[in-house]
């Protein structure tokens, strides 16, 4: 039987709503790929009507009293709507968090709710980014900055999460592993840096600039503007597609990502065989065991996404397996904090006494 305790519950609500976020960043992914997010440019709504229409009758009539730049199919459509809604949904999720939070906070002092709130906060506004990209011509910036909120919002419910369980608890720092927490923070910045520049080539549609592999376009260091690839303010043009940037542009993006993935690779890999040597005695194995495998598959994910020409269903599990690598970063970073003194729910003390400990 489930544990009804109120900490309980906040825990498993937490984890639910990392679940969904999670869930978000996939269909994100999906729905970018896919160019579904092309099928709505009008917010809030689609076609200026609540929800997308369903008939292909309906799907003729809208296009005919507000004529679209692209081609968009009933399926483009519905995904496209329905990413527009689901942040508001999680949004009153996170609210509902933060809510369960508080309530524990009059109880306990070390209750989590200044980054449940943060988190309700970005959820909004990454709700009120459809509104943007619509107005922008989805433009890159806007997608990146979708992206950026996203990682945000999956990474800071992922450490609440590892703040409210039992099972992933910090070790012990001995002498040995203590250099270890600046290196997994080092490893955590680099794969979150290659999943924005990952996102960055998607949002400007590079991802074929390099058709070959391990070379791109027949050469180890093809033609490339790094200028034209990295204008932030750039809009994707009167198509809504990335057709504004040349051949060089679109291939310095796509080798600035190869790159990072490559040095990513190294030391997160060096990384993980590092904590698995030295942190053997205080059970770090698993953990460093979890990041080489996930590592691993994401680059044997990434290596076909190429070969075989970025098939939807290969690019939305390159992203998975990416953010799933990130969040075993996040993970071993917990695990590597000093474990402080008494640590656990500390119930508030009563008038005319002291506080006890709880622990969840």
């Amino acid at each position: 039987m489930l544990n009804q305790s109120p900490s309980a519950k906040f825990f498993r609500f937490a984890l639910g709503c990392a679940a969904f976020a999670y869930v978000l960043v996939l269909f994100g992914a999906y729905t970018r790929l896919s160019d579904a997010n092309l099928g709505c440019p009008a917010w809030p709504g689609c076609y200026g009507k609540p929800f997308a229409p369903l008939t292909a009758r309906e799907i003729y009539e809208a296009r005919r009293d507000q004529p679209l730049p692209v081609d968009a199919a009933q399926q483009q459509v519905w995904r496209d709507t329905l990413y527009r809604y689901l942040p508001d949904i999680f949004g009153l999720f996170m609210f509902r968090l933060v809510y369960l939070g508080w309530q524990l906070k009059q109880r306990y002092r070390t209750q989590q709710v200044l980054i449940p709130g943060a988190v309700a906060i970005l959820a909004f506004l990454q709700s009120g980014l459809g509104m943007i990209s619509a107005g922008q011509h989805l433009r890159p910036l806007v997608v990146m900055m979708d992206l950026v909120l996203a990682l945000a919002i999956l990474g800071l419910l992922w450490w609440v999460m590892l703040r409210e369980q039992r099972f992933w608890k910090p070790v012990p720092l001995h002498p040995r592993i203590r250099h270890l927490r600046v290196r997994a923070l080092i490893a955590l910045l680099l794969v979150a840096g290659v999943i924005l520049l990952g996102g960055w080539t998607a949002a400007n549609d590079a991802g074929l600039a390099c058709p070959d592999f391990p070379t791109c376009q027949g050469s180890w260091w093809p033609v490339m503007d790094f200028v034209d690839g990295f204008t932030l303010g750039r809009n994707v043009g009167s198509n809504f597609q990335g057709g504004m940037l040349d051949l060089s542009g679109i291939t310095a993006i796509d080798v600035a990502h190869r790159v990072a993935a490559l040095i990513t690779l190294l030391y997160v890999g060096w990384l993980a065989l590092r904590t698995m040597r030295v942190g053997y005695d205080s059970n770090l194995c698993r953990y460093g065991m979890l990041v080489l495998v996930l590592l691993l598959g994401e680059t044997v994910i990434g290596v076909m996404d190429i070969v075989l020409r970025m098939p939807l269903l290969v690019a939305v599990a390159h992203i998975g397996i990416g953010v799933l690598l990130m969040l075993s970063l996040v993970t071993l970073s917990h695990v590597l904090r000093p474990r402080q003194p008494g640590a656990g729910y500390q119930r508030k003390p009563a008038t005319g006494g002291t506080g006890t400990v709880h622990r969840v």
